[in-house]
């Protein structure tokens, strides 16, 4: 009885670590009216604000990683973003992980896919990028 339990435990433990990827999306180029000192501003605003921790600061490209790396999650699992960006216009996009089970799709979709945090995390800091832009417009 107990052998049959554990089976069946591991067996769902297996199905549920299987199911619940979703593709991370990329928004491509986004088109904003800011030059790219106020998009620098707005990103590292905005990694502050979404306790992102700013990994590389360069002229025209921010890498943030997510949870901090002090954090008691981080080597559970993180991921990192990066934020290419210029005179009117920025491109997050999602670099690497670990813990989150990214791959690359196998719905028939190109790109990546992975735990659904991967994009949660992504969605609200670019969310929080765009808020900052269009506040200072």
């Amino acid at each position: 009885m107990q052998k049959r339990t554990f089976l069946a435990l591991m067996a769902a433990l297996a199905a549920s670590a299987c199911a619940g990827t979703f593709p991370v999306a990329s928004n491509g180029r986004v088109r904003v009216k800011e030059n790219s000192g106020a998009i620098r501003r707005a990103v590292l605003e905005a990694a502050k604000e979404r306790k992102f921790t700013v990994e590389e600061n360069s002229r025209s490209r921010i890498t943030v990683i997510y949870p901090d790396p002090g954090h008691s999650k981080f080597s559970r699992y993180h991921a990192r973003y990066e934020v290419r960006f210029g005179d009117g216009w920025y491109d997050l996009r999602y670099l690497s992980s670990s813990g989150l089970a990214a791959r690359n799709c196998d719905t028939g979709t190109s790109g990546i896919c992975g735990h659904r945090k991967l994009e949660v995390w992504r969605s609200d800091f670019d969310s929080a990028i765009l808020s900052r832009l269009t506040r200072a417009a």
